[in-house]
């Protein structure tokens, strides 16, 4: 029983206090065991004492050292004097009411940490005449007064430490005034007893108990009792049932003034519960005031710590930029201030996370810089165009392209202290003709080795690649390649297809290259049109090479059906006579069904030889597709092909100077220029004017003409050649094209007719 006495006594800690009249020297035993906590929750400092460090590193003890000859151990006795003069062990020694006027000036966290230096200092400072002392640190931080039933040493602690009263641990950030007490959430789980429950835990007691026990509305859980409930500290409850005994325990054996001295007592408790809860909402007030003093304080420190931090740094070399990364680093975010034991402890810490920001740093200036200097490149290439025709122009490639080519990067990857001027490029300009002029021959013999092996099999016959297929060739031309004639580059029936985005994606309606002339001028890899797209966009690193291009089996296929429907011979035509002979001739597309636009009427895509080719290859269509539009229906396709909207683009020059150069204009300005500058009164493309884009546009535009809704008697449009002696008649019976091909085959024997040529 004595043993659970003393221990309730010890766990019950400040309420004991209230509840029990204590002596003096009973106050003071109540005082050592409060300051026998660690208290560590301000503890700012980064500077530990050596002897601290080596006790936690497990340090082993200090070897015995030589003896030293007599001159150096006076002069080692000397050092020991000089640093026994500059301890505070002679502290302790000056007069009481010195020390009590310089530990007045101290704040309440110092006079506590003071406290617990020592032996001596506890005993000076836990004496009834250190009161003031502890008083006067208190006041000045305004905090409240102290409560009756507390020492003022005990009030320090419960506003300014951060330990929890009841198991030691760490970190509890704010003290239970309703309590005056300062636990953890694991111990208010633990000793909690909500009012409800009071029967259950203690059912021979009177609740009326409770009245003189102070209590708190906040639980230990977030959840789970409404704010009215009221929680007491079973502990306290403990310790008012024992100091009820002893009266009741009186009473019983008839003392003298048992009674009284139980109803004073009683008295007594509920005007201290009273006390506690009518002082509790200023208590509150003012800790949450001083909370936030204390915050911005330490913030404010923060932020000091932080500006020599970043002193430090930029007289390394770094910049504010390089520091603003590690501003909520572990090492950056303490109250202390920046001593150079500190600073040669966190720099080692700090320093590769600064100095990978000063690379980034330095690597994004770099792109800043190379894009300036790409932009000297692009006016001296300006410069440079100018001295050509603007036909010439398509040829050449973009800025971007001459900016990776040798002469011209050794200049841009220059370091960045290295200032770069227009001279600097004096040299790389003098060889660009040079440069472009080898790059096109080996443009022209990849084309021709691309041509080469598909040609041959084509001509074979029976070991002709399937509809559709690709022919991929390689860089290097081989050696039979590089003698083949050049002049089956011009042909018609040289295909080419740009694999590269956005030519390959669906619904562009240029898909195709015909022949050396559009390969040549071919430069779309990567172009989005815009110089300042390229200085600051990721395709800095762009490499420079050739669009990826393949020779089409397939176009090649549907080129020769076209060719031999306007009359040429394919084997010999070229581009440039087919461009020539099918000016005036529009093809459509006999498996492609007509659409409705806009709710009106329905339409067929009348093409041009080019965008017939194109259409098919696109699409996969066999070459017997094609059927050659009638005169009045090609004059409306015609005519609708102007209102196309790619050609309202601002994208059009002059074909004979280079005043739009940089700056092309739209077609009815460059026309109105080419009238008055040049004077052509009706100028033609591309002679006089063309619209110079380096890439197809990406929406498709098809020029349509009007046909009857399908399912219609007139849909059958198509006339057999061979029943009219090679000339169609109006007479002649019309046909869809199952039908016609159905009929050539089965009465003139003809098994795999050709649009054009044996029907129309």
């Amino acid at each position: 029983m004595g043993r659970t006495m003393q221990t309730a006594r010890k766990s019950t800690g400040t309420a004991s206090v209230m509840v029990a009249d204590l002596d003096d020297d009973a106050h003071e035993h109540e005082d050592s065991e409060h300051f026998s906590d660690d208290d560590d929750s301000e503890d700012f400092s980064d500077e530990g004492s050596d002897y601290a460090d080596s006790k936690k590193k497990g340090k082993p003890p200090p070897a015995k050292r030589a003896k030293k000859s007599s001159a150096a151990a006076a002069k080692q006795s000397s050092v020991k004097s000089s640093r026994k003069k500059r301890s505070l062990s002679l502290l302790p020694a000056m007069p009481l009411d010195v020390l009590f006027e310089v530990f007045s000036l101290l704040s309440p966290k110092d006079i506590i940490n003071l406290s617990r230096t020592s032996r001596i200092f506890r005993d000076i400072l836990m004496t009834r005449n250190a009161t003031s002392v502890w008083k006067a640190a208190r006041e000045r931080l305004g905090a409240p007064e102290c409560p009756s039933v507390m020492s003022e040493p005990q009030w320090a602690v419960l506003l300014f430490g951060n330990l929890c009263q009841c198991c030691g641990a760490k970190g509890i950030p704010k003290p239970e005034f309703a309590l005056l007490r300062r636990v953890c959430i694991s111990c208010k789980k633990e000793n909690f007893l909500v009012e409800y429950r009071f029967k259950t835990r203690f059912p021979d007691v009177d609740p009326q108990v409770l009245e003189l026990i102070p209590h708190t509305n906040v639980g230990a859980w977030s959840h789970g009792y409404a704010r009215s409930s009221r929680f007491f500290w079973i502990p306290d409850i403990d310790a008012m049932l024992r100091k009820l005994a002893e009266y009741e325990h009186n009473l019983h054996l008839r003392r003298p003034g048992a009674k009284k001295a139980l109803e004073d007592f009683k008295d007594q408790q509920i005007g201290i519960v009273n006390s506690i809860d009518e002082s509790k909402r200023d208590r509150e007030q003012w800790w949450e005031q001083f909370s936030e003093g204390r915050y911005n304080n330490k913030q404010a420190a923060i932020d000091q710590r932080f500006e020599s931090i970043q002193s430090k740094f930029l007289e390394l070399g770094y910049t504010a930029s390089d520091v603003a990364y590690i501003r909520m680093k572990r090492e950056c975010q303490q109250p202390a201030l920046l001593t150079d034991r500190i600073w040669k402890r966190i720099l080692p810490i700090l320093e590769p996370t600064v100095l990978e920001r000063k690379r980034e740093r330095l690597e994004r200036d770099l792109k800043n810089i190379k894009a300036g200097r790409r932009t000297i490149v692009h006016n001296l290439y300006q410069d440079y165009q100018k001295t050509l025709m603007p036909a010439e122009w398509k040829y050449l490639p973009r800025t971007l392209d001459i900016c990776t080519l040798s002469p011209f990067a050794e200049v841009l990857d220059s370091a960045a202290d290295v200032t770069v001027t227009p001279g600097d490029f004096e040299d790389a300009f003098e060889k660009l003709p040079e440069i472009l002029a080898d790059n096109s021959l080996a443009r022209k013999a990849h084309a021709r080795n691309l041509l080469q092996t598909p040609a041959a099999a084509i001509l074979s016959g029976p070991t002709a690649p399937e509809p559709g297929e690709i022919i991929e060739g390689h860089l290097e031309a081989s050696s039979t390649s590089s003698q083949a004639d050049d002049g089956a580059l011009d042909l018609a029936t040289a295909v080419f297809t740009c694999r590269e985005s956005p030519c390959a994606s669906y619904g562009t309606p240029e898909s195709c290259l015909f022949g050396w002339d559009d390969v040549a001028q071919h430069h779309c890899k990567s172009d989005l049109g815009s110089t300042t797209y390229y200085w600051n966009n990721v395709h800095f690193d762009f490499t420079y090479g050739p669009p990826d291009i393949a020779f089409s089996v397939l176009g090649s296929a549907i080129a020769a059906v076209v060719v031999r429907a306007v009359g040429l011979d394919e084997s010999i035509a070229t581009v440039a006579e087919v461009d020539a002979k099918a000016e005036d001739i529009r093809f459509g597309c006999s498996v492609c069904a007509p659409i409705k636009r806009d709710g009106a009427s329905w339409t067929k895509a009348g093409y041009t030889w080019r965008r017939f080719v194109s259409h098919c290859t696109a699409r996969k269509h066999s070459p017997d597709v094609l059927v050659i539009l009638p005169p009045d229906v090609v004059a409306a396709v015609k005519t609708r092909e102007m209102s196309n909207p790619n050609r309202s683009k601002d994208q059009w020059t002059c074909a004979h100077c280079t005043v739009h150069l940089g700056a092309l204009k739209l077609r009815e300005f460059v026309v109105k220029h080419v009238k008055t500058a040049h004077g052509i009164e009706s100028p033609r493309e591309p002679d006089d004017l063309f619209f110079f884009e380096r890439i197809p546009p990406r929406l498709a535009f098809e020029a349509g003409y009007p046909v009857d809704p399908p399912g219609s008697s007139s849909w059958k449009t198509i006339r057999c050649l061979e029943c009219a002696g090679g000339k169609p008649s109006e007479r002649e019976r019309l046909f869809d094209l199952d039908g016609v091909k159905n009929h050539i085959g089965a009465k003139h024997k003809i098994k795999d007719p050709v649009a054009g040529i044996h029907y129309r």
